[in-house]
């Protein structure tokens, strides 16, 4: 018997570091992995290009993106009127000589027009301003895009944010409902050890299940700890904590009461071998998180309750 508890000691003393290293080192490797898919001279290229669209556009405001718009208007507007002042028009509406006032708000009010793909036709572009215009034309409407694409992009990451929230929340319903339900059918089944007249085949099969529904949800709440994609709310985390520690407390009070035959059942000892280990990598030096002192205070209970299992 005591080699066995030793055994196990050690074997939570293990886990409790593999799971420390493999949060610490995840994030790193996954990273590394991504990287080194890419052949090692396009890498550089490629990420400098990423980065420098992501500066100037995709990281921008819908505000800011706009303020491109207008700007890009303007500049393409006072490049059309400068060939006019330079004595080359690029537009067919002269009002009042060339670089005049009249010209650069004609040139100015064609930009926009082309920026907007409305095209009225009572300026026409010259000799060079064709292409200009063509490339103008296509970047606003690339803007544009943008800046649509950023409003439904707004939206579903709202959905997205509510859809997780929501599935979230039923899911740590479930556990504490789950927990509950353990806690209840643990103690009904000390309270049968107790009367002989219920046979040994039905007290086993019963504890055997329930055993293995503890050891689904220990395995939650495990994840909940160590792997959050969302933290848990103090008073939710309390309460799942609470229940986990009278569970806990019970599977030891039912431990001394179940019949020899019962203890040895392969399913009951492989579930009380995986609640053991992972049991007791719950506490407040254990996890990556700091939490309130209550909930370390939980944890800790988690943990010596867990170690007597062994």
């Amino acid at each position: 018997m005591g080699d066995s508890t030793t055994t196990q000691r050690v074997e939570s003393t293990v886990y409790r570091r593999r799971v420390r290293t493999e949060n610490k080192k995840g994030a790193s490797t996954r990273v590394g992995r991504s990287k080194s898919s890419k052949p090692a001279a396009a890498r550089p290229a490629a990420a400098f290009d990423d980065r420098l669209i992501d500066a100037l556009v995709l990281h921008r405001s819908i505000g800011g993106l706009l303020g491109i718009w207008v700007a890009m208007v303007a500049g393409f507007g006072v490049v059309y009127w400068a060939a006019d002042l330079a004595g080359t028009p690029w537009l067919d509406s002269d009002l009042g000589g060339p670089g005049s006032l009249a010209d650069l708000a004609n040139a100015i009010y064609f930009s926009f027009v082309t920026a907007l793909t409305i095209g009225y036709g009572d300026i026409s572009p010259l000799g060079p301003a064709r292409v200009l215009a063509i490339i103008e034309g296509a970047t606003g409407l690339l803007i544009f895009g943008l800046v649509i694409s950023k409003l439904v992009s707004r939206r579903q990451e709202e959905l997205l944010e509510d859809i997780h929230r929501i599935a979230f929340e039923q899911r740590l319903g479930r556990v504490r409902t789950s927990l509950h339900l353990v806690l209840s059918e643990l103690q009904t089944i000390v309270t049968m050890c107790g009367d002989e007249s219920v046979p040994g085949p039905r007290l086993r099969t019963r504890t055997e299940s329930t055993v293995a529904i503890f050891e689904g949800e220990l395995r939650t709440v495990h994840d909940l700890l160590y792997r959050p994609h969302q933290m848990v709310d103090e008073q939710s985390l309390e309460s799942i904590l609470a229940s986990l520690a009278a569970s806990l407390e019970v599977l030891n009070e039912l431990l001394e009461c179940l019949p020899r035959e019962g203890r040895e059942s392969s399913v009951f000892v492989n579930s009380l071998r995986h609640i053991h280990l992972r049991a007791v990598g719950i506490c407040s030096d254990c996890v990556p998180h700091e939490y309130a002192p209550d909930l370390a205070a939980w944890m800790d209970r988690v943990q010596t309750l867990a170690e007597k299992l062994g």
